[in-house]
């Protein structure tokens, strides 16, 4: 095999199953992070242990509806109808059963598809922009041959995070926590909200982000690059 088709076949695989393995980390990473901050209550301040159910309905723990302090000062409803309400997550385990319990096992996968549709094109990308820029565009530019892997590193990255910015855009919001856990979000209706976002700020908003995604991968890139260069 040629080595350039090589590169090709080693970036789309190691970014395929990137995105299959890793999906559900970054499922659980984004509900932790976008969580609200306080449980909103079912009901207002429902006596503590009350059941939260009809009274023709018998409430039955782990099944029916309890209310409980879960917040100082705050009571509130933690079932109703098996599906919890209120809840917050704590923590990656407790994170990972409300994902299950709520959307079931495929919503940990929940952005898998606008991973691959990403991730796949993004690092091939990014694997051939690097190996030009180190081996054809910088060396007669650059005085230093121990700057060339970090800066080829660097403006590899900035070119091809700048590009899908958008989709990253989108395939967080597609984590995120819902509003609420019976209407969680699809590829449809995150789109529905971001052509609404897009109309009322302008194009720039698909780049929301974009400078702190900037600031965390470009010196990480430089320094990997210039590493593994000077030590294979």
């Amino acid at each position: 095999m040629e080595p350039f088709h090589a590169k090709l076949v080693a970036a789309a695989t190691g970014s395929t199953l990137t995105a299959l393995t890793m999906t559900p980390f970054d499922v659980i990473k984004t509900r932790l992070q976008t969580q609200p901050q306080h449980a909103r209550p079912l009901f207002p301040q429902p006596p503590p242990n009350v059941c939260c159910q009809p009274q023709n309905v018998t409430c039955v723990r782990r099944m029916s509806s309890l209310a409980r302090t879960a917040v100082e000062g705050e009571a509130v409803c933690i079932w109703d109808h098996g599906v919890m309400r209120t809840e917050r997550v704590n923590g990656f385990l407790d994170a990972v059963r409300h994902v299950v319990r709520a959307e079931g096992v495929t919503g940990l996968w929940k952005g898998a598809g606008t991973s691959l549709f990403m991730g796949v094109p993004s690092a091939t990308c990014y694997m051939l922009t690097y190996d030009h820029l180190l081996n054809v565009t910088l060396p007669p530019l650059l005085p230093s041959a121990a700057l060339v892997p970090l800066t080829a590193g660097m403006m590899a990255r900035t070119i091809v995070t700048s590009c899908v910015s958008p989709l990253e855009l989108v395939r967080t919001r597609l984590q995120s926590t819902p509003l609420s856990p019976d209407n969680p979000h699809t590829l449809r209706s995150v789109i529905a909200s971001v052509r609404v976002l897009v109309e009322a700020n302008g194009v720039r908003f698909l780049w929301r982000g974009l400078g702190p995604t900037l600031w965390r991968d470009v010196p990480f890139s430089g320094i990997y690059w210039a590493g593994y260069e000077t030590w294979k």
